[in-house]
């Protein structure tokens, strides 16, 4: 049994021996999928030095790869019972095949020993080893990683030489330290790209969390569920927190259904704003005593909104509607002017008047109601619109005997309103 083979051997029975003090002294399974892939790397590599691998050795090698496969996945969900468990399986793996390689090479040096030119020589070995340098040589220089191949293509020709003087003993020797050298390049190359795939993660992770800001952004001005919004900013702290690619697809997959319960529940507050906007420009519509110039202008700026929606514009969306609910408000809120008012003043006390003033009244009771269930959580609109109801009340009773002081209550009731418009937006 070569030194190589000897020591990889030692590794995995070692391992095996100290993983459940060393399984539970870290706190991420990531350790445990990057020693399996070793084992695995050292085996691949003792396979591919080895002549004539039985079914039963190729059978166990895939056994133990599945495992590995299955170590990933539970790494993944960050399941450490299950990915321990995966990689117990696979190192017992690996060592069954390293002992049934340790009893299949004596047999190879054997036959070296009668004959040179047997499958089990000397010469393909070297063939072998000199493709997979070149192998490795194309990995590198695809990759920018600089590493010096010479002490490696010296080893090979000299492999050569001593196995061309049939000196097979110095031959074996310098494949050994082959083996060893292109080991520790293949690791090289390893590290490098398990380095480029951590800044691939990381750079993936920048672009999810500015994706999951503007989400985070719109759920705030669409007025989503607070659960929404907070699921939102949780899964952006913990993407913040992640250092390793499988913690970032964990948390990316998180996202990915946060998005769609945000889209389902953006759709749904979209179509309730256009329909309440719709409803409220109908309803001014009716009205006798509104300025036809300004409810054209409403409708104009509602169809320029939904056109947005509909692009997927939400920023410039979002502006219009701002702008557009306080002109519907200031519309609603001019409906009785100061010329009315001054007109009302000026006319006798008939009933007619009288009742355009309970009328005037119960409509202001009306708005008031409405904004009430706006303002649950807003102190001070919800102390304003109780000193209004309270002013209304005053003016009932004022309509029939005293419509001056009526309508002085229903004007100040009129300016508190547009403050509460503009502050429950």
């Amino acid at each position: 049994m070569n030194k190589t083979h000897f020591v990889m051997l030692f590794l995995i029975a070692s391992l095996l021996g100290t993983i459940s003090t060393y399984a539970y002294a870290e706190s991420e399974t990531e350790s445990l999928v990057r020693l399996a892939t070793q084992a695995r790397d050292h085996i691949k590599l003792e396979l591919s030095n080895t002549e004539s691998v039985s079914n039963e050795i190729k059978k166990l090698y895939e056994q133990g790869s599945a495992e590995i496969d299955a170590l990933n996945n539970a790494a993944k969900e960050e399941n450490a019972e299950e990915a321990r468990t995966h990689f117990l399986a696979a190192m017992k793996i690996f060592k069954e095949i390293g002992q049934q390689i340790s009893q299949v090479r004596p047999v190879a040096e054997r036959a070296l020993a009668q004959d040179t030119n047997t499958q089990y020589g000397i010469k393909p070995v070297i063939d072998r080893m000199e493709k997979y340098v070149d192998r490795l040589k194309g990995i590198a220089e695809k990759n920018g990683v600089e590493i010096d191949f010479q002490t490696l293509d010296e080893l090979i020709i000299t492999a050569k030489n001593n196995y061309n003087s049939g000196d097979l003993g110095s031959a074996e020797k310098t494949i050994g330290i082959l083996e060893s050298l292109t080991l520790d390049v293949y690791n090289v190359l390893k590290d490098n790209a398990d380095q480029k795939k951590t800044i691939r993660a990381k750079d993936f992770a920048e672009k999810q969390i500015q994706r999951v800001d503007t989400l985070i952004v719109q759920a705030k001005d669409l007025g989503l569920s607070e659960n929404i919004t907070k699921n939102l900013e949780q899964s952006r702290l913990q993407l913040i927190k992640a250092s390793n690619s499988s913690q970032i697809v964990k948390q990316t997959r998180i996202i990915i259904t946060l998005k769609n319960q945000f889209d389902e529940s953006k759709a749904n507050r979209i179509d309730a704003i256009i329909n309440d906007l719709e409803a409220k420009l109908d309803k001014l519509s009716t009205s006798k005593r509104i300025d036809t110039t300004k409810l054209d202008k409403a409708k104009s700026m509602l169809d320029e909104l939904k056109i947005l929606i509909s692009k997927g514009n939400l920023e410039d969306a979002f502006k219009l509607f701002n702008t557009l609910n306080v002109f519907i408000n200031d519309i609603e809120n001019t409906k009785i002017d100061k010329n009315e008012v001054n007109s009302l003043r000026s006319e006798s006390l008939s009933e007619s008047k009288t009742e355009r003033i309970k009328l005037k009244i119960q409509q202001l009771e009306n708005e008031l109601h409405d904004l009430a269930a706006k303002a649950e959580k807003n102190a001070a609109a919800k102390r304003w619109i109780k000193n209004s109801l309270s002013l209304l009340e005053q003016a009932k009773s004022q309509a029939d005997d005293s419509p001056k002081d009526a309508l002085n209550k229903i004007s100040e009731v009129e300016k508190t309103l547009k403050k509460l418009y503009r502050m429950l937006q």
